[in-house]
């Protein structure tokens, strides 16, 4: 294979950000499986420190399933050492929505909704998936068929 024939090429939205790491950086966000939680405020682990507006906070919060949480104890709750005041699930959603708050054109998903319960797993996929703004690539092990319908594409590893 000669050297010309390796070199790949990468676009994103019709940019090319080959070999330009900042540009391909800014295009992807990435939701966690095991997302790090800071002992700081719920609304310091959404934003983590960014400038953004109230109803991009709204926003973000409404649709990663975190609006009754925000509303029962408010932006200034502390959510403790790793997380110690949150569920599991909260968690899990707290890195959802710093992903939508990033508005970046690709979101690089790893189990990102393994530690949610179907319901809410279902609500947050269709949130995602049809949001025409992102293309998602998703690894899960645990989904749903009706949740694997809303995909354009599946690929199965065994």
């Amino acid at each position: 294979m000669s050297q010309e024939s390796a070199y790949i090429q990468v676009y994103v939205d019709k940019i090319d950000v080959t070999g330009d790491w900042q540009k391909a950086h800014d295009s992807f966000s990435y939701v966690n499986q095991k997302p790090f939680i800071f002992d700081d405020t719920l609304k310091f682990n959404i934003s983590l420190g960014r400038k953004v507006t109230d109803s991009e906070m709204e926003e973000a919060v409404e649709k990663s399933g975190l609006f009754s949480l925000v509303g029962e104890k408010g932006w200034d709750y502390q959510v403790g050492e790793n997380g110690a005041n949150l569920s599991g699930g909260q968690i899990q959603r707290i890195e959802i929505a710093r992903a939508l708050l990033s508005k970046r054109p690709i979101l690089l998903a790893d189990e990102a909704t393994s530690a949610l319960d179907p319901e809410l797993s279902l609500a947050i996929h269709n949130t995602i998936l049809k949001n025409p703004q992102i293309a998602v690539i998703e690894v899960a092990h645990k989904i749903s068929e009706q949740e694997k319908s809303m995909f354009d594409r599946i690929i199965q590893f065994e």
